[in-house]
């Protein structure tokens, strides 16, 4: 499968694998924020998700150790979103500082079904 990206900015910085066998792909800061305690960061990224999939973004294991995460992980990446990836990163620590280059999270793309719900109010289920 092929994901198309496109820089948004001339900094950018391209996603990347570290080895072909990660599951995820490396996000990158497109500028320098400060945490204190959670900032939005821009990749400078437009990835385009193909429908019947999703981007979840993920927190990277290294900066969780360190109490900087992803707030709303996984944040999600619809298949339908055209504009710049944005992590919402949040940190339990002390203020700190993310320079523009660092990397900040990981996206891994994952199938989704095709769920339709369907009312039933006279149906057995379990609930009360």
């Amino acid at each position: 499968m092929l994901i198309h990206y496109k820089h948004l900015t001339d900094t950018s910085k391209s996603t990347t694998k570290a080895h072909n066998t990660d599951a995820g792909f490396d996000l990158y800061a497109n500028e320098k924020v400060v945490l204190n305690p959670l900032a939005t960061i821009g990749t400078g990224l437009a990835i385009k998700i193909p429908s019947g999939y999703v981007g979840l973004v993920c927190s990277r294991s290294g900066l969780a150790a360190r109490g900087i995460f992803v707030m709303n992980a996984p944040g999600i990446i619809d298949a339908g979103y055209t504009g710049e990836t944005k992590i919402i990163l949040g940190t339990i620590g002390s203020m700190t500082v993310i320079e523009q280059g660092d990397k900040i999270a990981q996206l891994l793309i994952q199938p989704v079904h095709d769920v339709h719900l369907l009312r039933g109010d006279n149906m057995v289920c379990g609930l009360s």
